[in-house]
């Protein structure tokens, strides 16, 4: 398998992962957050933000990662396809 092959599966496999931790970290805390509203008695509108805030800390945390994961399906692309181009060129001649 050549290089930019396998920069491009490593990048969708880093791409995919932090999207569903980040996802999924942000349901489990949200579906927390409401059990808690539901459970206490009266509303607070602070303790509905800092849940709102807490719930968006694991999205946010996986987010670099997505990017790298991101740059690394373009670079591998951009490698395969000039390496391509090189190929192809020495066929023709």
């Amino acid at each position: 398998m050549r290089i930019s092959k396998k920069v491009i599966t490593t990048g969708a496999i880093i791409l995919v992962s932090s999207i569903i931790i980040g996802i999924s970290g942000t349901v489990i805390t949200m579906i927390q957050s409401f059990n808690k509203i539901t459970e206490s008695k009266e509303i607070n509108k602070s303790e509905i933000a800092k849940n709102a805030t807490e719930n968006m800390e694991l999205t946010i945390t996986c987010m670099p990662f997505a990017f790298i994961g991101i740059c690394l399906i373009i670079g591998g692309l951009i490698a395969y396809f000039a390496n391509k181009s090189k190929k192809n060129a020495e066929n023709n001649n």
